[in-house]
């Protein structure tokens, strides 16, 4: 009698586990929401729950794991008033801007990666960090548009965390200049619509200036674009 009830039942219930993803950690079961699509962000509760998630679903190691704990923890005490979110990367904003991101990279197995916004103050330079590798996140390219994106900042790569913890007062300077951008500054962050042939920054303002914009661009969009903190 109760056959298909309870192959229904069954049914039911691998369905439901089948769209969490269950963890089991010394406080018990931590139950990760399901990815609803390849498009669709997706946030997590807290860094606990974020950093399980990259562990449990994407890898990464143990020591990229300690790594971002660790910044974490520092960025919580430098800016205590700071929005988190955690979804790809860990976020952080200001004014409701964000200033900083990062999450695990491939290329560095036992570090990180993220970004920061350019200062006006320097420029919209990329800032060299001693042994931080830094660059743009997209490459520019002479006649294509999309690679302008990403202009108002720029991506940065800790090995370990012992790079870290060597250049850790020269990262969180870039860090508080990113902040200050989303803060005081937002309104002069780098702004460019190639295909309009408009710039807005702070001392630009160019104009359906399809050339001006492409000459700009091969400049401030270029890697070797820098400055020495």
């Amino acid at each position: 009698m109760l056959g298909g009830n309870q192959e229904i039942i069954g049914n039911t219930v691998a369905e439901i586990l089948s769209k969490t993803s269950v963890t089991s950690t010394d406080q018990g079961q931590t139950v990760l929401p399901e990815r609803e699509g390849a498009y669709k962000r997706r946030y997590l509760d807290n860094f606990d729950h974020w950093i399980l998630d990259k562990k449990t679903n994407e890898k990464t190691s143990d020591e990229s794991a300690a790594l971002l704990e660790t910044i974490y923890t520092d960025l919580k005490e430098q800016f205590p008033d700071a929005d988190f979110k955690f979804a790809g990367w860990m976020t952080v904003y200001a004014s409701k801007h964000k200033f900083f991101g990062i999450g695990p990279n491939n290329k560095f197995r036992s570090g990180a990666g993220g970004s920061v916004l350019k200062h006006q103050k320097n420029n919209y330079r990329i800032a060299k960090i001693g042994g931080i590798p830094t660059t743009m996140a997209y490459p520019f390219t002479l006649g294509k548009p999309h690679s302008a994106r990403g202009e108002k900042e720029y991506s940065f790569f800790i090995p370990d965390i012992d790079s870290y913890n060597t250049y850790k007062d020269l990262i969180f300077k870039v860090i508080n200049d990113s902040n200050e951008m989303a803060t005081t500054y937002w309104k002069n962050t780098l702004k460019i619509d190639y295909n309009k042939g408009i710039v807005r920054a702070h001392g630009i303002d160019i104009n359906n200036d399809i050339p001006k914009v492409e000459a700009l661009c091969q400049e401030y969009l270029d890697p070797d674009y820098t400055y020495d903190v």
